[in-house]
């Protein structure tokens, strides 16, 4: 329920909230909670929800991935309700507008935080590989208009493909 009350800024500010609650709880490992991004980030779906369902799945099995679920739907549905109605009521309010324009840049470094910190977990960057598939998918991202999807699905071949090549078998 505390990501799900604090989870402002979308799904990858929640990556943020979900490492910092991580380290709190150790529920499950930093490997997990990078399987768990990148499996959310892959299935259809919200990012956040989908990382709530992992993570609980994780944590404690199907019943935790429904708790989970619910703990973080629940508490968004509730103040999301209430945000709208405040910003719809007052939204030519110059406090209004100041919070608004306040928010936007502190969420992109809350997102940035947390990329560093899916960086900085066990999973990332075993190779140079890795880091060259991170850099050629942002430029794709950022200068074409490739679908995410098509960029995500293209680094699954291209980790099958390494796998089978630069690893062996055992991958």
């Amino acid at each position: 329920m505390k990501i799900g009350s604090f989870a402002f800024g979308g799904g990858y500010a929640v990556m943020s909230l979900l490492f910092e609650e991580n380290n709190y709880n150790h529920l499950v490992t930093n490997a997990q909670v990078s399987s768990i991004v990148a499996l959310a980030q892959s299935l259809p779906g919200p990012f956040a929800v989908n990382s709530a369902i992992g993570y609980g799945y994780y944590a404690a099995g199907v019943w935790g991935a429904f708790a989970a679920l619910l703990g973080f739907l629940i508490p968004c549905l509730l103040i999301m309700f209430l945000v709208i109605r405040f910003v719809d009521a007052y939204k030519h309010n110059r406090f209004v507008k100041g919070v608004i324009y306040g928010i936007t840049p502190a969420v992109i470094g809350v997102i940035g935080g947390a990329a560093l910190k899916l960086i900085n977990s066990n999973q990332i960057f075993q190779n140079i590989w890795q880091l060259l598939l991170v850099v050629v998918s942002l430029v794709i991202f950022v200068k074409t208009k490739i679908h995410p999807i098509f960029i995500i699905i293209a680094g699954g071949v291209f980790g099958v493909l390494s796998g089978s090549l630069l690893v062996g078998p055992s991958f």
